[in-house]
């Protein structure tokens, strides 16, 4: 008897043809018996095989003999093999003999769920979870620290939200359960959505927090959730915070990633537990963006780092091996009746100031040049049908900016790139995203007035942006034929969904200064098909 491959199936093998060499079979002289174990491949089951070949008359008794203690050994081989791949993953119970077995929770809120245990798995959801589905419960609070204790809830509110327990690794090992236990409760009322965060940790010590500025704290711990909520899967905002309640939000383009300049109103509460930490997101409705629709379906994926462990969980499961982030996110159902409202800002501002300077030259020192002025602008916001924005500024005042990071300009032989942090140009920046990028923004310096509108109605998105700059007339020198001139800028984007996650689209700019212009035109599209291939062209 002759092993000659003893390499085991992989789950839904295809076999092709009647050489399978990837599956064991057994050999005696002119007789072969080889197993084809069951499969499942698109949707189609197959039984499994023993194949026997051979000449039985030709072989001798103790051929014979050979012949069937082979075929005794492929059967107790196959057996083994079915009970392997037939085999699921049971998480860990807490308390085997009172919890049923087999039993999927009930996803209706208003059943009380068990107080679990610190660091110990209670679900028994389908293990990973993938393209899962919650139904996001109204409730009649906002949710706050009294509602938990160690992280586990004390009041009756937690026991009626939405409650997610199941992570699963992207990294450092793909698909595995996480080091640690995470616990999210999702919520909402008609102002805001809320996601408690409860994050255990073994080792609290451990734990990265640290008290400093916005959206600089990503070398903590932190936890985030994506909100695509026109549920196109290809842009979405992103929520995150450290374990202190150190805020970061963004937006994520499928085909660009990450974008953190942009900034709204939102609320966290985070603290640190002698097993873990905690933190309370509160995130206006007023603050996001979404369809003009009674019944809400948004786009999820909720993230927890523990950058000690380089480890970096998702629910629902986001494998290394998918291109891009939105195209496994879950669906959030159950919001009704939910708008950012009459969402009107409007902001004016003035300056009025007087100074004189001091003439050290002369003798005796005097105080000369004394001036009196001022300055007086207005920033505006308005949301139309809760998808498009239409902001307006005039003489805006940007001296509240936070500055740009230095950057090194000695033997540079491109210009260097300053990420925009001017509120006026931040509204959904990411809708006049290229594959190769053809607006920015920093070059309208110092605008007079401005207008721009952006949002998205059905499957076409926009982005249209007017403005006048004051710069190029005020860098020449009092004279200069240019000296007090404006340039002006328009912009146009539109671009159209198509298919799942492709889109295609046009730009157009347009620059024009004492009576020179600068236009450009193209056109672009993203293409994306079967999770892993991506093309652009532009």
């Amino acid at each position: 008897m002759n092993n000659r491959n003893t390499n085991q199936p992989t789950p839904n093998h295809k076999i092709i043809g009647k050489k399978a060499n990837s599956f064991p079979y057994l050999s005696s002289k002119g007789v072969t018996v080889r197993y084809l174990p069951s499969t499942s491949f698109q949707g189609q089951s197959k039984s499994s095989v023993f194949q026997v070949r051979g000449n039985l008359k030709k072989s001798k008794p103790i051929r014979v003999c050979a012949l069937l203690a082979t075929l005794c050994a492929g059967v107790c081989f196959g057996i083994a093999q079915e009970q392997v791949k037939n085999a699921t993953y049971k998480a860990p119970i807490e308390n085997p003999d009172s919890s049923p077995k087999n039993e999927v929770p009930s996803t209706d809120p208003t059943v009380k769920r068990p107080l679990p245990s610190p660091n110990v798995w209670t679900s028994s959801y389908t293990w990973p979870p993938v393209n899962a589905t919650l139904n996001i419960p109204l409730i009649e609070r906002a949710p706050v620290a009294a509602d938990f204790k160690d992280l586990v809830p004390v009041t009756d509110l937690p026991m009626h939200m939405a409650h997610i327990d199941d992570f699963t690794d992207r990294f450092p090992t793909d698909g595995s359960r996480p080091s640690q236990k995470t616990e999210a409760y999702l919520g909402f009322d008609h102002s805001n959505f809320y996601i408690v965060w409860a994050c255990f940790d073994t080792s609290p010590n451990a734990i990265r927090a640290q008290l400093a500025k916005r959206e600089t704290v990503f070398d903590d711990d932190w936890v985030e959730i994506s909100l695509d909520t026109y549920k196109d899967k290809r842009r979405g905002f992103l929520f995150a915070s450290n374990p202190l309640g150190i805020q970061s939000e963004g937006l994520w383009d499928e085909n660009h990633g990450e974008d953190w300049s942009w900034d709204t109103v939102w609320n966290t509460t985070g603290f640190r537990t002698p097993n873990g930490y905690m933190v309370i997101m509160s995130i206006p409705f007023r603050s996001l963006r979404f369809s003009h629709s009674e019944l809400q379906e948004w786009g999820f994926l909720l993230k927890r780092i523990i950058p000690r462990n380089n480890e970096r969980m998702f629910w629902p499961f986001l494998s290394q091996k998918v291109s891009g982030r939105l195209l496994s996110e879950g669906q959030l159902s159950g919001m009704e009746h939910i708008s950012p409202g009459r969402n009107i800002q409007i902001n004016p501002y003035g300056i009025w100031r007087a100074d004189r300077s001091l003439n050290s030259l002369d003798s005796p020192p005097k105080f000369e040049g004394e001036t009196l002025g001022g300055r007086v602008g207005m920033d505006a916001k308005m949301v139309i049908k809760n998808s498009l924005t239409l902001d307006m500024t005039v003489k805006p005042d940007f001296s509240q900016v936070e500055s740009d990071d230095p950057q090194i300009t000695v033997n540079q032989r491109f210009p260097v790139f300053f990420p925009e942090k001017r509120p006026f140009f931040l509204e959904n920046s990411n809708y006049f995203n290229t594959p190769y990028p053809l607006v920015y923004t920093r070059s309208i310096v110092d605008p007079e007035y401005g207008a721009r509108l952006t949002g998205k109605l059905g499957k076409v998105s926009m982005g249209f942006i007017f403005a006048n700059d004051r710069s190029p007339g005020q860098r020449v020198p009092v004279g200069d034929p240019e000296f007090g001139k404006k340039a002006q800028f328009a912009i146009g984007r539109v671009n159209y969904d198509l298919f799942g996650q492709s889109t295609i689209g046009v730009i157009y700019t347009d620059r024009e200064f004492d009576g020179s212009w600068n236009r450009v035109g193209g056109i672009d599209g993203s293409f994306k098909w079967k999770k892993n291939y991506f093309a652009q062209f532009q």
